[in-house]
C-alpha cells in the first residue's frame, strides 16, 4: 500500500452517503454491504483473505449477545478505540457514539505494511476521514500507557486482539481507567489459550519438508548472526515450536501465560475495575467486560 494507490481507491458512494441508523437491522445492511466491499478489495489492505469477514462477524455476534452496549438509539457521548489499525473496525463503530478517538502504535508491527505512510492513523485517517467521510472519527499515535485523552472522559473502551501485544499491560490499564468516566465500560476481545494449543497443533500435524527447510534455515541463520528471532524453532526431538504471536516474548510457554483470563483480569482488578461479563465470540477468544465503579 501507498499513499498513490489509497489516494486513488475509491469506495462507493452508497457507502459513505449514508444517513444516521437507528435500527440493528439498518446496521446489519450496510454493514453487509461494507463487508461485500472491502472483502472483494482484501488484498489491498491485508494478506488475510477472511480477515474482513472474521472482524465484521466478530462485532455482530458481540452486538447480539451484548446489546446493551451497543445501542445505535442511544449513542455514547465519546469512545476510544484502542488498536485501530487502518481504520476498518473503527467505521464499525463511529455509529455507536457521537465521538470516537482511535489510537495506535507510531510505528509499524507484525502483520502492518504500512507501505510509504509513516504510522497506521495515516492510512486510518485517509480512509476513515476521507474516503468514508467520517468527521466524528479522530485518530490518534500513541503508547497505550500515555493516552493523549482527557481524565474521565471516554464512556467505552474497545479492543480487539490488542491486550496480548502490550508489554506492561498493568500500566496501560491504569491509563485506560484514567480517561473512562465512572460508569464507563471496557470491552476488550482478546485470545485465550485455545488459540496458542491450536497454533501448537496446526504446526505439528501439518510438516512438509518445505516447511522444514525454513524453519532450519532461520534458525541457523539466527545462530550464524547472533539473533534471537521470533521464529517457529524444531526442536531437538522433532517437536516445532510456532513463533510467539505476542512481539515481546520469544518464549512460546511464556505465550500460554499471556493468554491466560487472569492475565488480562488481574491488571483490570488491580486498576479498580469490576468484572461485568465474560463471554465468548469465538472458539479460541474471551470477550472482558468490566466497569469502572470509582
Amino acid at each position: 500500500m501507498d499513499t498513490g494507490t489509497l489516494r486513488h481507491f475509491s469506495i462507493p458512494q452508497e457507502l459513505v452517503n449514508v444517513p444516521a441508523i437507528t435500527c440493528e437491522s439498518d446496521f446489519i445492511d450496510w454493514e453487509n454491504e461494507l463487508l461485500l466491499f472491502f472483502n472483494s478489495n482484501y488484498r489491498f489492505f491485508t494478506q488475510y483473505a477472511d480477515y474482513f469477514r472474521l472482524r465484521t462477524y466478530e462485532f455482530r455476534i458481540l452486538r447480539q449477545l451484548m446489546p446493551v452496549y451497543f445501542d445505535l438509539t442511544r449513542p455514547y457521548e465519546s469512545m476510544l478505540e484502542i488498536g485501530c489499525n487502518f481504520g476498518y473496525k473503527s467505521i464499525l463503530l463511529s455509529r455507536f457514539t457521537q465521538k470516537l478517538f482511535a489510537v495506535d502504535i507510531p510505528q509499524a508491527y507484525e502483520g502492518c505494511d504500512l507501505g510509504d505512510f509513516q504510522k497506521t492513523i495515516d492510512i486510518a485517517r485517509m480512509m476513515v476521514n476521507e474516503k468514508m467521510a467520517m468527521p466524528n472519527v479522530e485518530f490518534k499515535s500513541c503508547w497505550p500507557h500515555e493516552l493523549p485523552i482527557d481524565a474521565q472522559s471516554i464512556n467505552l473502551i474497545f479492543s480487539e486482539y490488542v491486550l496480548e501485544h502490550i508489554p506492561e499491560l498493568g500500566t496501560a490499564i491504569k491509563e485506560m481507567h484514567r480517561v473512562l468516566k465512572k460508569g464507563g465500560v471496557m470491552v476488550h476481545t482478546v485470545p485465550n489459550t485455545h488459540d496458542a494449543i491450536r497454533a501448537f497443533l496446526d504446526v505439528n500435524t501439518s510438516v512438509t519438508a518445505s516447511r522444514l527447510f525454513k524453519i532450519v534455515k532461520s534458525q541457523w541463520g539466527a545462530w550464524l548472526k547472533r539473533q534471537d528471532r521470533n521464529n517457529a524453532a524444531l526442536r531437538w526431538n522433532g517437536t516445532i515450536v510456532p513463533a510467539c504471536h505476542s512481539e515481546h516474548i520469544r518464549d512460546f510457554s511464556k505465550q500460554l501465560d499471556i493468554y491466560t483470563l487472569e492475565n488480562y483480569l488481574f491488571p483490570m482488578l488491580d486498576a479498580g475495575f469490576i468484572v461485568e461479563k465474560i463471554i465468548q465470540t469465538r472458539e479460541h477468544n474471551h470477550v472482558i467486560v468490566v466497569k469502572k465503579v470509582k
